[in-house]
Protein backbone atom coordinates (compact mmCIF):
# COMPACT_ATOMS: atom_id res chain seq x y z
CA UNK A 1 0.00 0.00 0.00
CA UNK A 2 2.67 2.30 0.63
CA UNK A 3 4.36 1.68 -2.49
CA UNK A 4 1.80 2.21 -4.52
CA UNK A 5 1.62 5.59 -3.05
CA UNK A 6 5.20 6.34 -3.50
CA UNK A 7 4.87 5.47 -6.77
CA UNK A 8 2.26 7.85 -7.84
CA UNK A 9 4.34 10.43 -5.92
CA UNK A 10 7.35 9.45 -8.29
CA UNK A 11 5.21 9.99 -11.21
CA UNK A 12 3.78 12.91 -9.99
CA UNK A 13 7.99 14.45 -9.33
CA UNK A 14 9.05 13.10 -12.51
CA UNK A 15 5.53 14.83 -14.28
CA UNK A 16 6.34 18.61 -12.93
CA UNK A 17 10.30 17.64 -13.26
CA UNK A 18 10.40 17.67 -9.10
CA UNK A 19 13.59 16.46 -7.45
CA UNK A 20 13.82 14.60 -3.93
CA UNK A 21 15.58 17.87 -2.71
CA UNK A 22 12.89 20.09 -4.09
CA UNK A 23 10.24 18.17 -2.60
CA UNK A 24 12.53 17.91 0.33
CA UNK A 25 12.40 21.71 1.50
CA UNK A 26 8.53 22.19 0.12
CA UNK A 27 8.12 19.64 3.11
CA UNK A 28 10.86 20.58 5.24
CA UNK A 29 12.41 17.52 5.22
CA UNK A 30 15.89 16.52 4.42
CA UNK A 31 16.36 14.78 0.65
CA UNK A 32 17.01 11.20 2.67
CA UNK A 33 13.76 11.33 4.67
CA UNK A 34 11.82 12.23 1.03
CA UNK A 35 14.04 9.01 -0.65
CA UNK A 36 12.53 7.07 2.17
CA UNK A 37 8.94 8.30 1.31
CA UNK A 38 9.21 7.61 -2.76
CA UNK A 39 10.82 4.05 -2.21
CA UNK A 40 7.56 3.70 -0.04
CA UNK A 41 10.10 2.37 3.40
CA UNK A 42 8.03 5.10 5.30
CA UNK A 43 4.18 6.57 5.22
CA UNK A 44 3.82 10.33 4.31
CA UNK A 45 1.41 12.22 6.81
CA UNK A 46 -1.64 13.82 5.38
CA UNK A 47 0.00 17.50 6.08
CA UNK A 48 3.28 15.99 3.74
CA UNK A 49 0.85 14.65 0.88
CA UNK A 50 -1.01 17.78 0.39
CA UNK A 51 1.77 19.42 0.25
CA UNK A 52 3.01 17.15 -2.33
CA UNK A 53 -0.52 17.55 -4.31
CA UNK A 54 -0.17 21.32 -4.45
CA UNK A 55 3.44 20.95 -5.53
CA UNK A 56 2.74 18.25 -8.39
CA UNK A 57 -0.36 19.75 -9.23
CA UNK A 58 -1.99 17.05 -8.54
CA UNK A 59 -5.72 16.18 -6.48
CA UNK A 60 -4.93 14.58 -3.29
CA UNK A 61 -7.49 11.90 -4.82
CA UNK A 62 -4.19 10.78 -7.18
CA UNK A 63 -2.40 9.69 -4.58
CA UNK A 64 -5.12 8.20 -2.07
CA UNK A 65 -8.01 5.76 -3.22
CA UNK A 66 -10.85 4.01 -1.47
CA UNK A 67 -8.88 0.93 -2.27
CA UNK A 68 -7.56 0.16 1.62
CA UNK A 69 -4.29 2.59 0.68
CA UNK A 70 -3.53 4.38 4.05
CA UNK A 71 -1.31 7.32 5.23
CA UNK A 72 0.00 7.89 8.57
CA UNK A 73 -1.32 11.42 10.36
CA UNK A 74 0.79 11.59 13.48
CA UNK A 75 3.57 10.11 12.34
CA UNK A 76 4.28 6.18 11.59
CA UNK A 77 1.69 5.46 14.91
CA UNK A 78 -1.54 5.99 13.72
CA UNK A 79 -3.17 5.08 10.61
CA UNK A 80 -6.24 6.58 9.02
CA UNK A 81 -8.26 4.93 6.08
CA UNK A 82 -8.10 6.99 3.23
CA UNK A 83 -11.53 7.04 2.88
CA UNK A 84 -12.17 8.46 6.20
CA UNK A 85 -9.78 11.37 5.15
CA UNK A 86 -11.49 12.31 2.31
CA UNK A 87 -15.09 12.50 4.61
CA UNK A 88 -13.11 14.52 6.77
CA UNK A 89 -12.40 17.34 4.06
CA UNK A 90 -16.16 16.67 2.73
CA UNK A 91 -17.81 17.39 5.72
CA UNK A 92 -14.91 20.40 6.51
CA UNK A 93 -16.19 22.07 3.28
CA UNK A 94 -20.12 21.25 3.91
CA UNK A 95 -19.20 23.39 6.95
CA UNK A 96 -17.43 25.97 5.33
CA UNK A 97 -20.60 26.14 2.88
CA UNK A 98 -23.20 26.11 5.80
CA UNK A 99 -21.76 29.05 7.87
CA UNK A 100 -21.32 30.86 3.95
CA UNK A 101 -25.68 30.23 3.88
CA UNK A 102 -26.01 31.42 7.44
CA UNK A 103 -24.57 34.62 7.16
CA UNK A 104 -26.50 34.94 4.66
CA UNK A 105 -29.87 34.34 6.02
CA UNK A 106 -28.83 36.41 8.80
CA UNK A 107 -28.14 39.03 7.03
CA UNK A 108 -31.69 38.71 5.48
CA UNK A 109 -33.11 38.32 8.31
CA UNK A 110 -31.71 42.22 9.35
CA UNK A 111 -33.20 43.46 6.37
CA UNK A 112 -36.59 41.97 7.52
CA UNK A 113 -36.39 43.14 10.76
CA UNK A 114 -35.58 46.48 9.73
CA UNK A 115 -38.61 46.66 7.20
CA UNK A 116 -40.87 45.38 10.00
CA UNK A 117 -40.25 48.49 12.33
Amino acid sequence: MKKEIAEKIRIAMHENSITQKDLGRTLGLKQAAVSKIVRGITNTTLPQLEKIAKATKKNLNYFINTKGQYFSAFGDNTQIHAQAAEDIKNYISKISELEKENAYLKGKIEILERIKK
